[in-house]
């Protein structure tokens, strides 16, 4: 993989918060 993870939150009607974080099995590589 890319050794990025991108996860969209749903906080409410039209708000979305997006995170990115190293996903653990590629070690960010």
């Amino acid at each position: 993989g890319s050794g990025m993870k991108v996860s969209i939150r749903q906080l409410g009607p039209g708000m979305i918060q997006q995170m990115q974080h190293v996903c653990p099995e590629c070690r960010g590589s």
